[in-house]
């Protein structure tokens, strides 16, 4: 249910910041947005994976003071990379605006929203430990529904606004969520100042890069054509992809959904060593998401002329675009929990390895379609992307682990090698 919430949040955000904002001005926002999000997820380095895994399995063990302290190192390192990326977004926001992005609007909003470099990567490592505690709502609630529900409130109270204006509130909400996060996490766990590195220091320098290399692949895949976009279209291309993105993630809400709550049990059947388990609901997950998904699939590619006029008349050119990534999450429905599978039975490098081919591919065809389709472009290549990396992501779960992943819910589980 909440990640029904979450989803019509996300979507309600970006309804109300394109309306209010039209095109250009919300183009504008989502392209910062966007950066900071990407850039979020290599100030965490990976730690909010290591956490989840190191402290779920500390937890299962009895050694829950490791498991918080862990955690609390992990809080400091993320705490300083932050600080120090926020410094530099201070100082170099007038180049990267101008120079990069060719836009001197961009200044005050990115500045504006440059907290967002500390608060957003401590508040995932908050979440995944929270998560390795077993406590899923809360962690869903912190990583993906607490700011999109709070902004909407912000936003239908607001009234007339401007995209910096939309850029500090989304900074005050996140770090609001960070502090009722932690502070809770306090009040369960207790407050450990005394920072024990012992051996975490080198299982987070082992661990780290390939979460890192995993998260990061996903997420420039999510938000990297809006970066592209930036660069080589207009901003209001980009305010029209990412309405349409925004609007195609309804489609698989079920998929985020289900991973959030099957995680941790891949990793349960892979240390038992039950591959038959594992392979049972991987199928079933995959089955759920894909026909859970088919009554969103057939009324956003009926009424995507009409849903993107939605946020405004400058959008309903967007209807193509939303058609293609439409079709281009149907088929990760497909997929299921493919790089889930992967990084639950320590198959995290080849995960990675998978991942940054398929982004490769992705930012090949960005490149090459952007330059003359704008957001369609971005779209045709983002799902092009997409279905390579799925593609072989199930290959590799074929190797590793002996089954192939696709839809079937009491299928006759493959002979295990």
């Amino acid at each position: 249910m909440l990640r029904i919430v979450s989803a019509g949040s996300t979507f309600g955000v970006a309804a109300l910041v394109a309306r209010e904002l039209g095109a250009q001005e919300s183009g504008r926002f989502f392209l910062c947005l966007s950066m900071m999000t990407i850039l979020g997820v290599v100030l965490r380095f990976g730690l909010d994976g290591v956490i989840l895994r190191m402290g779920a399995a500390y937890r299962a063990c009895g050694q829950i003071e490791i498991a918080k302290s862990i955690f609390y190192l992990a809080i400091v390192i993320v705490s300083g990379f932050g600080m120090t990326a926020w410094a530099i977004i201070l100082l170099f926001n007038g180049f990267i605006a101008s120079n990069i992005f060719h836009d001197s609007g961009m200044v005050s909003v990115l500045r504006e929203m440059a907290p967002i470099a500390i608060f957003l990567p401590i508040s995932w490592i908050v979440a995944e430990a929270h998560r390795a505690a077993g406590r899923i709502i809360l962690y869903q609630w912190i990583s993906a529904s607490g700011v999109p529900m709070i902004m909407v409130g912000i936003l239908l109270v607001a009234g007339k606004c401007n995209s910096q204006w939309v850029a500090r509130a989304y900074t005050l909400t996140t770090i609001v969520v960070f502090l009722l996060a932690f502070g809770y996490w306090i009040l369960l766990e207790g407050l450990n100042l005394r920072l024990s590195t012992g051996g975490h220091l080198s299982a987070f320098l082992r661990l780290g890069p390939s979460f890192l290399g995993i998260g990061l692949v996903s997420m420039i895949n999510q938000q990297g054509a809006s970066i592209v976009l930036g660069i080589l279209a207009a901003e209001s291309q980009v305010a029209v992809y990412h309405v349409a993105a925004r609007t195609a993630t309804l489609v698989t809400f079920l998929v985020v959904a289900t991973n959030t709550v099957i995680a941790p049990e891949f990793a349960r059947l892979h240390a038992l060593k039950d591959i038959r388990g594992l392979e049972r609901v991987a199928k079933r997950s995959s089955a759920l998401v894909t026909f859970g998904s088919l009554p969103a699939v057939l009324f956003l590619m009926i009424f995507s002329e009409n849903v993107m006029r939605f946020f405004g008349d400058e959008f309903a050119s967007g209807s193509l675009v939303l058609r293609i990534l439409v079709l281009g999450q149907l088929a990760n429905a497909l997929a299921g929990c493919v790089g889930m599978v992967l990084t639950m039975t320590s198959k995290e490098r080849l995960a990675m390895v998978v991942s940054i081919g398929s982004l490769i591919i992705t930012a090949i065809l960005w490149l090459a379609f952007i330059p003359t389709s704008g957001a369609s472009g971005a779209a045709l290549g983002s799902v092009l992307g997409m279905f390579i990396g799925n593609t072989a992501g199930m290959v590799a779960v074929k190797r590793s682990l002996g089954f192939w992943i696709y839809p079937a819910w009491s299928a006759k589980l493959e002979p295990v090698k």
